[in-house]
């Protein structure tokens, strides 16, 4: 803006100073025409109308950012030759926090309405919004800019990662009968809703023995999981990290959402019934919603619609352990960047995995994801 100005009058004095040099009439006429031209831009901008009104929309294959395009649709009253609109665009992935930014310039002329589309590009998957940042309307020599006035809508998209399938357990192993009995033992107050009794067997855990029972049957009796609590399954899906701890790259987020996303498909994909967890954007509270069938899979776009890495006082995990300690899950899969650490109170049910962008793991948990590598680890997983 400033540089035009300057030009503009660079070009005003130099006619100026060429037509008492020459004494020429020739330079008088162009420095008349400039001036008549730069009157009337400056005239019909101010006596315009600067309103506005734009939806943008985010169209393309939702499982390939990089075929994405954006579209602006424009409405204003504004509609005089010598006027352009400058539109400021930003487009923000909610997950990572990533922008990238847009600049759009058109002269609304022709028609009431005016369709710009242009291409769009996300490296990662998350949920992606067109916002627009500032809407200037400048006479066209751009001598002077001003704000418009008027309203907008934005739309989002979800952009999925790609996934892979893995090997999965039912959702009652647990490995050794010894890792059983932990579950069993620290879950004692909800017997009733968490056990069935059988008579003891060669090979069932002794500390399963229900010893008062026993003596009223006078015989050996052991708890064992009921058949409802064994297909109890939940998955947390951490996206708070605590201050001091530091923010992971797009690339690990990504490959975390992926993990999460393959995980959810391949129970469905089995018949397994599962519950995921997350720590909702727009209302700061833990969301818990169930998948029963592959048709509920859309709830995972709702899912990641709604979540964002972001610095909190606690993380996903420590909202849910309440709610945990309330109902019994014979698996719970917590996915969580590597930079969370070790989650010190971790139930015995429960599988870990962490996605960080290191060749090693530096935490003692039980999966590793390398996010450079995401999809061959993954694939390698056995849950």
């Amino acid at each position: 803006m400033r540089k035009n100005r300057i030009l503009v009058g660079l070009i005003w004095f130099f006619l100026l100073f060429v037509f008492f040099i020459q004494n020429s009439f020739k330079p008088i006429v162009v420095l008349a025409f400039l001036t008549i031209v730069i009157v009337i831009d400056l005239i019909g901008f101010i006596f315009s109308k600067k309103a506005y009104h734009i939806s943008t929309h985010i169209k393309g294959d939702l499982s390939n950012a990089s075929k994405m395009s954006g579209c602006v649709k424009v409405t204003t009253p504004n509609h005089f030759l010598l006027n352009k609109m400058i539109i400021n665009l930003s487009l923000v992935n909610q997950l990572t926090n990533e922008e990238v930014e847009k600049k759009l310039v058109l002269f609304p002329v022709k028609k009431k309405e005016e369709e710009l589309e242009f291409e769009l590009q996300s490296e990662y998957c998350g949920n992606l919004q067109l916002i627009i940042k500032s809407v200037q309307f400048s006479d066209l020599l751009g001598l002077v800019k001003l704000n418009g006035q008027g309203t907008s809508t934005e739309e989002a998209m979800v952009i999925y990662p790609k996934t892979v399938s893995f090997q999965l357990t039912s959702p009652n192993y647990f490995g050794n009968s010894e890792q059983m009995s932990l579950v069993v033992n620290q879950n004692l107050a909800k017997q009733g809703d968490m056990f069935d009794f059988k008579t003891y067997e060669v090979g069932d855990p002794v500390k399963n023995i229900h010893w008062k029972l026993s003596m009223k049957e006078q015989e050996l009796i052991v708890r064992e999981l009921s058949e409802e609590a064994a297909h109890k399954q939940l998955v947390i899906l951490e996206t708070n990290y605590l201050k001091g701890t530091g923010q992971v790259k797009g690339l690990v987020l990504h490959a975390m959402i992926a993990s999460f996303v393959s995980v959810m498909e391949e129970m469905c994909t089995n018949h397994q019934t599962v519950s995921i967890g997350w720590f909702s954007q727009s209302s700061q509270s833990i969301q818990v919603e169930t998948i029963s069938s592959v048709e509920d899979l859309q709830i995972i776009e709702k899912c990641i619609a709604d979540i964002s890495y972001q610095e909190a006082p606690s993380l996903v995990w420590h909202y849910f352990r309440e709610f945990m300690s309330q109902i019994s899950y014979s698996r719970i899969i917590y996915i969580h960047p590597d930079v969370t650490g070790d989650i010190l109170d971790e139930l015995p049910q429960t599988i870990s995995i962490a996605v960080g962008d290191k060749t090693k793991q530096n935490i003692s948990t039980s999966l590793y994801i390398n996010a450079n590598q995401y999809e061959a680890d993954i694939t390698s997983m056995v849950i």
